[in-house]
């Protein structure tokens, strides 16, 4: 089965078993970007051209060949950066951003994530920040299922993961001000003579 939006393009296209490729497309009609979903209530063309309410999906065998995974979710209004690995046979999925310095990516050394931009070092079992400049920003975990040969993540949760990890430490910080009283003069005349 295919679906096409109002211009003609291509945004949906479903195999036999229920998975599906939906591809989303810039303001110019360029093919942005495209993800594996699954979700058996999409049934009409509004629901075929968005996200909402999926399930994304990325093969189990592509995060065991790779040493850290990269793959996106476009939104409306953003694209979402994630980044998927196994450790000691457990699958991770985490937001794929360091904040403060920008960057999107992240290396994987032994059970350490190392910012490519900034090298700030955080923890790859919990996200929580190790050393570095950007350590305010834990990584948030999506949570995900495997099955089928499929690592399952709802669409809301992967959201979660994101903001949680843009909020952690990104409002700024409001430096508390306490104000001393001043002190009395000393008054070397009594007080009833002004």
């Amino acid at each position: 089965d295919y679906w096409y939006d109002g211009c003609g393009a291509l945004v949906k296209t479903e195999s036999p078993g229920g998975l599906f490729v939906k591809t989303a497309y810039d303001g110019l009609g360029r093919a942005v970007a495209s993800y594996l979903c699954y979700d058996a209530a999409d049934s009409t063309h509004a629901q075929a051209c968005t996200i909402d309410g999926d399930t994304v999906v990325v093969p189990v065998a592509v995060v065991e060949s790779g040493v850290n995974t990269k793959f996106s979710v476009p939104l409306s209004d953003r694209t979402l950066d994630f980044m998927a690995y196994m450790l000691d046979g457990t699958v991770h999925v985490r937001a794929n951003v360091c904040p403060p310095c920008l960057s999107q990516g992240f290396a994987l050394d032994d059970d350490v994530l190392v910012c490519d931009a900034c090298a700030t070092t955080f923890d790859a079992v919990t996200g929580e920040g190790l050393a570095g400049a950007c350590v305010d920003y834990p990584k948030a975990e999506a949570r995900c299922s495997v099955e089928n040969g499929l690592i399952s993540m709802t669409l809301e949760d992967l959201v979660r993961a994101y903001d949680e990890t843009l909020a952690a430490g990104s409002l700024p910080l409001v430096e508390e001000v306490v104000e001393e009283p001043e002190p009395e003069e000393e008054q070397s005349r009594p007080s009833c003579c002004g």
